[in-house]
């Protein structure tokens, strides 16, 4: 059967997969709130020296020292580090507070969110193929257990490399769950009307944000704000029941039986009839297609030359995308304002900036508008080196509106990646432009190590040299999309400027040829 001819006769959009789709965006929320959950968990509050003399009396004028990292008493005249510390209740107990992660520990709080990213890597991949073998359901599902249990049993560890690990194991189920359910989503829906729900599919993730923002403000312990988020996802567990597998998925699987079946709930639901008659069997165009896929690899993204410079770009675009989007994250956390309504106004900020990105893809095209965002968030970001340090506000406010720009560029880049890639290779070239996003993620804790100035020239740097690039691609709007690999070395051979006007219609074969999220 061909999933796309069944999917125009049973409905492409209708209630059933408007259903869907809200229901499997829910579990999104996980991704979200688990990967940024750290920006609460590692926050510093003052802290001061609780050894020596200043123990005693650290208001007494016969104290010399005044780092927090040292004490030097007037009896010995030495610089002595400190071994132990006493913390003001702004955060609650966090893991800074319960593990002193602070003056020759404080690398320890940017390694606790890395080996988190590692996990999230791990997710990301694995579950990309373990979904193929399995099923998406099942997958979602089993993706979710990882987070409810090694996110629960997080909060019993005694130290700070168990829960460090705990955690990192529970962010390769957040990041399984929310990729899986990116493709659970969109899977039964009709090729031309997957490019807004693909869009809007980032808004899990910052909804995730805002809602650990506000958690956090309530639970001032990290154990009870681990404790909740992870929680939480049992009622997910109700999809067991409550959605369908993937008909596509089924499909390919040859179970003919089960994907019928859904198949007319689909129909039945968005109020339409199907001719199974004439949906019985592939064409023999579909399956050579089927079998060409099946035999891509990564290598063939780089055995071209015009190919090979679309595939750098692209991995380049999605490595500073993540850096630049996770270290602003992080860094902002650093200035002194109030910690939780930056990250609400910040979570707000994306979901506007993804709404913003959905008719700038449809009208203006691709190229230009990610250019744009990252010229925006680049721009902002070397501004703000101009900002004296006390002008709190000022800085926060900055800060949000280069998180605005960063995750627009991340709204797009899913679409363009999609879009450039020839369809024997999409998938695979998804998958190495998301692998480069890890990169950037297992980079971005360190940020906050470095001088705020240091990191913000680099954010801005090379957003800035990103959005050069970005030009660099041919638009993908009104065009025909390539399938083969020859022509996808053929595809933006020839420069076009994007001032100038696309006046080419799509005809039938654009349509068909449009994003596939496969």
């Amino acid at each position: 059967m061909d999933p796309e001819k069944i999917l125009v006769s049973v409905g492409p959009w209708g209630r059933y997969q408007l259903i869907n789709y809200i229901l499997i965006c829910l579990a999104g929320l996980l991704g979200g709130g688990h990967t940024m959950m750290h920006i609460f968990h590692a926050s510093v509050p003052k802290f001061y020296c609780k050894d020596g003399d200043r123990a005693e009396n650290l208001t007494n004028s016969n104290i010399t020292s005044v780092d927090a990292c040292y004490y030097n008493s007037t009896s010995t005249q030495e610089l002595t580090k400190c071994k132990s510390w006493s913390y003001e209740d702004t955060y609650g107990v966090n893991i800074v507070t319960k593990w002193d992660l602070v003056c020759d520990r404080d690398w320890m709080r940017a390694t606790a969110q890395s080996i988190y990213m590692v996990g999230f890597m791990i997710g990301a991949f694995s579950f990309g193929q373990i979904s193929d073998k399995i099923g998406r359901k099942k997958s979602l599902l089993i993706a979710i257990l990882i987070v409810i249990i090694f996110g629960s049993c997080a909060i019993f560890a005694q130290d700070y490399w168990t829960f460090t690990l705990l955690r990192a194991i529970s962010g390769i189920g957040a990041a399984g769950s929310y990729t899986v359910g990116f493709v659970l989503c969109l899977e039964p829906i009709g090729k031309n009307h997957r490019l807004i729900p693909g869009i809007l599919y980032q808004v899990p993730f910052c909804s995730g944000f805002v809602i650990v923002s506000g958690l956090a403000c309530l639970f001032k312990n990290y154990k009870h704000l681990q404790l909740t988020c992870s929680i939480f996802a049992i009622v997910f567990l109700s999809y067991y029941w409550i959605i369908d597998e993937s008909p596509r998925w089924l499909l390919i699987k040859a179970r003919y039986e089960e994907a019928e079946r859904i198949f007319k709930k689909i129909a039945r639901w968005n109020g339409n009839k199907c001719d199974w008659d004439n949906l019985r069997i592939f064409s023999e165009q579909d399956q050579e297609k089927d079998e060409s896929i099946s035999k891509a690899s990564v290598l063939d993204l780089f055995k071209t030359k015009n190919l090979r410079k679309k595939t750098i770009n692209i991995c380049f675009q999605w490595c500073v995308i993540s850096l630049t989007y996770y270290g602003l994250a992080m860094t902002s956390s650093e200035i002194k304002v109030n910690l939780y309504l930056n990250a609400v106004i910040a979570g707000f900020g994306e979901f506007l900036s993804c709404l913003l990105a959905i008719p700038l893809v449809v009208i203006v095209g691709r190229r230009v508008p990610l250019a744009f965002f990252h010229i925006l968030c680049g721009t902002i970001c070397l501004v703000a080196l101009m900002v004296p340090s006390n002008m709190h506000v000022l800085l926060m406010a900055l800060s949000q509106i280069g998180r605005f720009g960063i995750c627009g560029a991340f709204t797009i880049i899913y679409v363009f990646s999609a879009e450039l890639f020839p369809t024997v290779v999409r998938n695979v070239g998804i998958g190495v432009g998301s692998f480069s996003a890890r990169i950037g993620g297992l980079l971005a804790p360190f940020m906050t190590r470095l001088d705020i100035t240091a990191a913000l020239i680099i954010f801005g740097i090379l957003s800035l040299a990103a959005s050069a690039l970005a030009i660099l691609l041919p638009d993908t709007l009104g065009v025909s999309l390539p399938e083969t690999i020859k022509e996808g070395e053929e595809f933006g051979r020839k420069y076009v400027s994007p001032f100038r006007r696309i006046s080419k219609k799509r005809t039938k074969k654009d349509e068909e040829n449009d994003i596939a999220y496969k």
